[in-house]
């Protein structure tokens, strides 16, 4: 596939995808779809924005943007991907508010529209940094 690199060589040319829009932004995270396309996550903010927003890019394999899309509480950022055998993926992020974090789960499809949210965790310090999903489709964060 295009843009698949190994051993510091690429079969077609290194390629890299700008997203960014005039915002600072932070990759956490990405994953390969069952169809060969990418998800990555993370969070992006205008400096002249109090907060910042967790974010999902979809590319195909070529490095093409299929969809993006903001998501989760507003001062958010996404820490961690895990990709579900549908194709749908779960993003475990947090949510600051100074002095304390709140940690959330998100599931998305590919295209960035978002299933479900929840916050499990303690308000406070609680923050989720990974996620994977078990084989049953439990979902493990810590």
């Amino acid at each position: 596939m295009a843009g698949q690199c190994k051993a510091n060589a690429c079969a077609d040319g290194p390629w890299q995808q700008l997203v960014a829009e005039g915002k600072v932004t932070v990759t956490q995270t990405l994953g390969v779809l069952p169809d060969g396309s990418w998800l990555a996550a993370g969070a992006s903010s205008h400096p002249a924005e109090a907060t910042g927003s967790a974010w999902l890019v979809h590319t195909s394999a070529a490095g093409v943007v299929l969809g993006k899309a903001a998501f989760g509480p507003a001062g958010s950022q996404a820490n961690g991907l895990a990709i579900l055998p549908a194709g749908d993926a779960v993003v475990a992020g947090s949510k600051a508010a100074p002095p304390s974090y709140t940690g959330w789960l998100a599931r998305v499809t590919a295209k960035g529209e978002e299933v479900w949210q929840v916050a499990p965790g303690v308000v406070g310090y609680g923050t989720f940094t990974s996620v994977a999903a078990e084989t049953s489709g439990t979902l493990v964060a810590v």
